[in-house]
């Protein structure tokens, strides 16, 4: 049986994990919902249909984004699915690109051969962090940043490396 309930701060503070991943549908907002993992992490999200395809975007963790701000999000997202326009943006949520490249790159370096580690951390101070790096992860979106893809190539282009 699906769980419906008038999604809040509270509510997901108090969803706790079961053995299994499960949604809370809000009942104020059709498609809007509480998803709860199995490890204990809670985000808000939100399920529509583009041209009757079934699609899913993540709106935040809950500990992040209030339930009004992923609601608002939400509506604005929808409202911009149905009348077009430009990409809505999402809360901003989780550590900034800075924070979460370090932890990454220390928690995944250790397996890396010498010369992957040398290659992330150029790309990583060379291009991405110092024009990325103050922003949070959620706010991250790849149409508002290309611009940022052309300079990496242009500066391995005068260092003589080629990628695809």
């Amino acid at each position: 049986m699906t769980e419906r309930a008038r999604l809040t701060d509270a509510l997901a503070l108090a969803a706790r994990p079961r053995e299994r991943e499960y949604a809370v549908h809000d009942t104020a907002l059709q498609g809007f919902m509480l998803r709860v993992q199995p490890n204990g992490a809670r985000s808000w999200v939100f399920r529509f249909r583009r041209d009757g395809t079934p699609r899913r975007v993540t709106l935040g963790k809950s500990d992040a984004v209030k339930a009004d701000q992923a609601r608002a999000a939400a509506l604005a997202f929808l409202a911009q699915e149905k009348g077009g326009g430009s990409p809505v943006p999402l809360p901003a949520s989780g550590p900034t690109l800075a924070k979460f490249a370090a932890e990454y790159v220390e928690r995944r370096s250790p397996s890396w051969k010498p010369s992957t580690i040398n290659a992330t951390m150029s790309y990583l101070n060379s291009a991405i962090l110092p024009a990325l790096g103050h922003l949070r992860v959620g706010s991250i979106r790849a149409c508002r940043h290309c611009p940022l893809f052309p300079r990496i190539r242009a500066q391995e282009a005068g260092r003589g490396e080629s990628k695809p």
